[in-house]
C-alpha cells in the first residue's frame, strides 16, 4: 500500500509526519467503507483532525530508555491527533468489520522533527487503545517497532461504526524524556453495528467467571482511593500476576468525548506486595462527568477486562 515510502533510519532531526496507515493483513488492497454512525450520533463525530498531509519521511526510534515518570500523575487526552507539538495523522480510515487489519503508524515531534525514541512506560514503549464510539469493543494493544521506525499491530473491529485509536507514549528529545503524550483519531468501519446504550453506574462487574467489586469514587480534579476486589466462585483471588508492571491496569474514558485518562496503581498494587484479592488505585479524572472504566488483571497468563460505569464527584 505504501511502496518506497519509508527508508531505513537516518539521523534524528529529519522531518517526519505521523501516519496511522491501516492495511488489511496479507493484502495490499484497501477497502472503502462508510461510517454507519453519523457524527451527530457519536461523541467522536465533532473531533477536529486538522489538515491531512499524507507525505511521509524517515523516523528514528530508540525505545531502549526506561522511565516511570508517567506514574507521577494521571494523563488525560486522546481527543485530538495533535498535542504538545506531537502529531498522529490517519492515512486510510475506511475499513470493514470482521477482518483483521494491520495498523501502522509514525509520530512526529515539534516542528516535524523526529523523536529520538520512546521511553518505556509500564513495560512498553507505546500503548494503543481501540474503542468504539459507544464505549464498546475495548482493546488494549501493544504495537511492535520495525527497524525503520514504523509501529504496527494487528486488530479486528468486531462491528461497524466509528472507532477511535488512542496512542499513549513518552517521547525522548534532547536525550531526555518529554511529557507523556496521548493522541487519538477516528477510524470508520463499514459493517453492521448498532450503538449500545451505556450501562448505568455500577460497582460490580462479572468477567470470565470472575466477580469484581469496586470500592470508592472517581475524584474530579482530586485524587481519591479506588479499590477493586476480585473473587471467583465466591473465593478471593490471591493469585494475580503482574500485568504491565502492576497487578492491575485501569483506564477511564469520558462518555462525552472519549477523553482518555490512565489511572495509576498505588504502591500496594505493584509487584512485591500481595497478589490480590484487591488492587488499589489513586483515581483522579479531569471533570465531573460519566466515565467508563476498564480494569485489566491477569491470572494464569490470561488477561481479563472488567468494565464499570461511574460518575465522578
Amino acid at each position: 500500500m505504501f511502496p518506497n515510502v519509508f527508508s531505513p533510519r537516518r539521523a534524528a532531526g529529519l522531518a517526519v509526519i505521523a501516519v496511522l496507515a491501516i492495511t488489511a493483513c496479507g493484502s495490499s488492497t484497501s477497502t472503502t467503507a462508510t461510517n454507519s454512525a453519523s457524527p451527530n450520533d457519536s461523541p467522536m463525530g465533532s473531533m477536529d483532525h486538522g489538515s491531512m498531509d499524507t507525505s511521509t519521511g524517515p523516523m528514528s526510534n530508540d525505545s531502549s530508555a526506561t522511565s516511570m515518570t508517567g506514574m507521577d500523575m494521571p494523563i488525560t487526552d486522546g481527543t485530538k491527533a495533535e498535542a504538545g507539538g506531537y502529531v498522529l495523522r490517519l492515512g486510510n480510515t475506511s475499513l470493514t468489520a470482521g477482518v483483521q487489519w494491520q495498523l501502522v503508524f509514525q509520530i512526529s515531534g515539534p516542528g516535524g522533527t523526529t523523536p529520538e525514541g520512546f521511553a518505556i512506560e509500564q513495560t512498553k514503549p507505546l500503548h494503543l487503545i481501540v474503542v468504539r464510539s459507544d464505549l464498546t469493543g475495548y482493546q488494549h494493544l501493544h504495537p511492535t517497532e520495525a527497524p525503520d521506525g514504523m509501529w504496527s499491530v494487528p486488530v479486528t473491529f468486531p462491528n461497524g461504526g466509528t472507532w477511535r485509536a488512542i496512542a499513549d507514549f513518552t517521547p525522548i528529545a534532547g536525550g531526555a524524556n518529554q511529557a507523556r503524550t496521548v493522541l487519538g483519531d477516528n477510524v470508520n468501519v463499514a459493517g453492521e453495528g448498532t450503538d449500545q446504550a451505556l450501562p448505568g453506574p455500577s460497582k460490580t462487574a462479572d468477567v470470565d467467571g470472575y466477580a469484581v467489586t469496586m470500592t470508592g469514587d472517581l475524584g474530579a480534579g482530586e485524587e481519591l482511593p479506588l479499590t477493586f476486589s476480585i473473587t471467583k466462585a465466591g473465593q478471593p483471588v490471591d493469585t494475580l500476576e503482574p500485568y504491565l508492571g502492576a497487578f492491575g491496569h485501569l483506564v477511564a474514558l469520558r462518555r462525552d468525548d472519549l477523553a482518555y485518562t490512565h489511572l495509576h496503581p498505588s504502591a500496594e498494587a505493584l509487584p512485591g506486595s500481595m497478589a490480590g484479592p484487591t488492587v488499589d488505585f489513586v483515581a483522579s479524572v479531569p471533570s465531573m462527568a460519566t466515565y467508563r472504566l476498564f480494569l485489566q488483571f491477569q491470572v494464569d497468563g490470561k488477561v481479563h477486562t472488567a468494565e464499570f460505569t461511574a460518575s465522578a464527584i
